[in-house]
């Protein structure tokens, strides 16, 4: 039973340690969010599972403050697509 808690509690811990990461103002966001993808992916093979979704959002809080403005500008028009349309790339792109 104490090991189970104590194991629980680990998992917890290092569940919000991911979630907490952040990159520097800067920082090199490739390197970074890459990190980020190995981390989880360590995770994982420990039993601790971080979801698409707590995934989607601990890159979104843990970016520079005008790079996390820009993506989930981004994301918010992307979800006014139909999903059953692409977005060309150059849409993207800033001007």
């Amino acid at each position: 039973m104490e090991y189970t808690s104590k194991g629980a509690y680990t998992q917890t811990d290092l569940c919000q340690k991911f979630m907490d990461m952040r990159c520097t103002d800067k920082g090199n966001v490739c390197a970074f969010l890459d990190d980020l993808r190995v981390k989880r992916e360590e995770l994982a093979l420990v039993g601790v599972d971080i979801d698409q979704k707590d995934c989607r959002s601990t890159i979104l809080a843990s970016l520079p403050l005008a790079l996390s403005n820009f993506a989930s500008t981004q994301l918010a028009a992307a979800r006014m697509w139909p999903p059953t349309k692409t977005i060309a790339s150059q849409m993207l792109e800033l001007r």
